[in-house]
């Protein structure tokens, strides 16, 4: 059993869209800073995974993450028209709970 490669970094990148979005809208730490928190301890999550999985091939999954850091910046520097900046506001609804999906079939 274990953990999920999948679900990790899904939760993650649910819950720092969840932090990205109410950075955008001006919304106050108290509202995203708890995310923000759980989104770093994901990170080392994720990468504490990686280094503990060494049959794992790392480049696909480093040069993800870099792209990841790259549309992140770009995103907070740019920001989003209306409408993306509303689905990026659900979709961490859906991703994260569509993120539970791997854990749980992972564990059956």
């Amino acid at each position: 059993v274990g953990l999920s490669e999948a679900w990790v970094i899904n939760e993650c990148i649910a819950g720092l869209l969840w932090v990205y979005y109410n950075l955008l809208v001006g919304h106050r730490f108290v509202t995203w800073g708890e995310a923000a928190m759980v989104g770093v301890q994901n990170i080392i999550i994720i990468f504490m995974f990686w280094h503990y999985s060494p049959e794992l091939p790392k480049m696909p999954r480093l040069a993800g993450a870099a792209v990841f850091v790259v549309a992140s910046a770009c995103v907070l520097l740019v920001g989003l028209p209306p409408a993306a900046l509303s689905a990026m506001g659900t979709a961490p609804i859906f991703l994260g709970n569509g993120a539970k999906v791997p854990q749980i079939l992972k564990n059956m």
